[in-house]
């Protein structure tokens, strides 16, 4: 497991080094972060991250939630630096885009849906009331969206759709991850897949009783790991001419 983690943790180490450059004042315009600078040279970043307030501090870059001071996880860490390194200017979103649609992504859309769309149908099948409840549980909102959908909130300026469309006697149901148009000017492609793949995991776990899900925590941790490398080895399957897969609807 710790061979399977590595390049996660050397990409977050290149990317503390790099955000270290970069001024807090300027990052925290683009994030739409808010930041306050210390006695010292250092300051700190407060924003939500899937509805929980975490500090970025600019000493080392390492985030924290804010009550606990708890450092997160390693998975959860990179989904913040890449927002960091990666957040420019952006209008406001006017709809959703599949992952095909991102940059490169048509390449890694047959991947990406082995670990989102097929890992939610085969979970819920045609249990909508339990795909409900999964998602409220994850702080998801109802929206006008297919025949179910709810929308998370990742980061200030990233969020997520969690969609589904019911199936009928002939037709299976389709669940789907849509990502805000604008998503492309907050995060590249790699952490719009390792987010897919975060919000699957979510999804299925919260549908678990909370004493198995408290009893799992570290072998939840280390799943959100094997779901982010995974993506990287089929991904190079799919660049070296594998056959994507349909496009999402």
């Amino acid at each position: 497991m710790a061979q399977q983690a590595d390049p996660l943790k050397k990409r977050v180490e290149q990317l503390r080094g790099a955000l270290k450059d970069r001024q807090p004042e300027q990052l925290a315009l683009q994030t739409n972060t808010s930041y306050q600078s210390g006695a010292d040279t250092y300051g700190n970043f407060l924003f939500p991250y899937w509805e929980e307030e975490v500090l970025l501090s600019t000493r080392d870059y390492m985030a924290r939630y804010r009550t606990t001071k708890e450092v997160l996880i390693t998975i959860h860490q990179a989904m913040i630096l890449f927002y960091f390194q990666d957040s420019k200017g952006s209008g406001t979103s006017k709809g959703w885009i599949s992952f095909s649609e991102l940059p490169n992504g048509q390449f890694y859309t047959s991947a990406f849906q082995g670990y989102t769309s097929k890992k939610l149908l085969q979970h819920f099948q045609r249990d909508y009331t339990a795909f409900q409840q999964a998602a409220q549980n994850i702080h998801g909102k109802a929206v006008s969206f297919a025949s179910i959908a709810y929308q998370v909130s990742i980061l200030p300026k990233v969020s997520a759709l969690i969609a589904c469309w019911k199936g009928d006697q002939d037709i299976s149901p389709s669940y789907r991850i849509l990502f805000p148009d604008t998503v492309k000017y907050h995060l590249p492609t790699d952490a719009c897949a390792i987010l897919g793949s975060m919000i699957t995991s979510k999804l299925i776990r919260e549908q678990k009783p909370p004493a198995l899900k408290d009893s799992k925590k570290k072998k939840r941790e280390d799943t959100n790991y094997e779901n982010s490398n995974q993506w990287q080895r089929r991904r190079g399957q799919d660049n070296a001419g594998r056959l994507t897969g349909p496009d999402l609807r």
